[in-house]
């Protein structure tokens, strides 16, 4: 079988200081062809995700503008073609994904040429912290809920917790996951759960590597869904939406920074 995806994030982030408030609007789209090249008798499955299209715009307060589309003859200079350069390897071959019959990622494997590519690559726009095994396990995880184990009644709930963030700011995710019943999606019936998210930063982590203070998490609100075919057997569409307010000292100041996004995730099921 094979799907076509489609991930796109959207951010508005606004860091205040000494109220002088500096925006950042950014869109990331990352299309992908999954091919589930087998199952295994304990349900597990081997696909193999081929990155068709990348594309990425920013525009900022200060008047700064970048857009890049991976699907563009256009030739760029600057951060686009940085992006270009590291983006290239993803384009090139596929990432080799196991996941559980539950639907969880247990693995993300890069072949040896694109990690080597990969690492040789310029930084361009955090690239090496947005494009790499442990980021795209997150994103996965954000746009597939984990199922439960037995089947559930319409009302039904059940958690999952996991790590993420970075070495220099760890995060435990909490998501509580509620099963609706059917629910109406472009004209069709299906499957809808309901999900809450909390972020606890970890206690054992006052600092960043640096020796700056780890930003505290002063707001936080986080929720989605996620439409599921029961017949087909998997996802047609989720949806995260995330507000993150975290304010760091600084001298005598406090930098304030309030981040909303959205995670939209269609699937479609490619026919033969």
């Amino acid at each position: 079988d094979i799907y076509q995806v489609e991930i796109e994030r959207t951010l508005d982030q606004t860091t205040d200081v000494l109220l002088r408030p500096a925006k950042i609007s950014a869109k990331r789209t990352i299309a992908m062809q999954w091919r589930v090249d087998s199952v295994g008798e304990n349900g597990e499955a081997r696909v193999a995700q081929r990155f068709t299209r990348v594309a990425v715009t920013m525009t900022s307060s200060r008047g700064e503008k970048m857009a890049w589309d991976s699907a563009s003859p256009t030739r760029h200079a600057g951060i686009a073609a940085q992006l270009r350069t590291a983006v290239t390897p993803l384009l090139e071959a596929p990432i080799l994904t196991t996941l559980s019959r539950r639907g969880e990622v247990l693995d993300i494997t890069f072949p040896a040429p694109t990690t080597a590519a990969l690492e040789a690559a310029p930084d361009a726009f955090g690239r090496k912290s947005i494009l790499t095994p442990e980021s795209l396990r997150d994103m996965l995880r954000n746009m597939a809920a984990t199922l439960p184990s037995e089947p559930v009644e319409t009302g039904a709930a059940w958690s999952l917790t996991r790590e993420t963030g970075s070495p220099d700011l760890p995060f435990t995710i909490k998501h509580e996951l509620t099963y609706d019943g059917p629910r109406p999606l472009d004209d069709r019936n299906l499957s809808h759960i309901s999900v809450k998210t909390e972020l606890q930063a970890a206690a054992d982590a006052p600092k960043r590597s640096d020796g700056s203070p780890v930003p505290n998490l002063a707001q936080q609100e986080g929720n989605g869904e996620l439409w599921f075919d029961l017949e087909a057997g998997h996802p047609v569409r989720s949806e995260h939406r995330q507000k993150l307010v975290t304010e760091s000292p600084l001298r005598e100041l406090t930098i304030k920074v309030t981040a909303e996004s959205v995670l939209r995730t269609p699937i479609q099921q490619q026919t033969r």
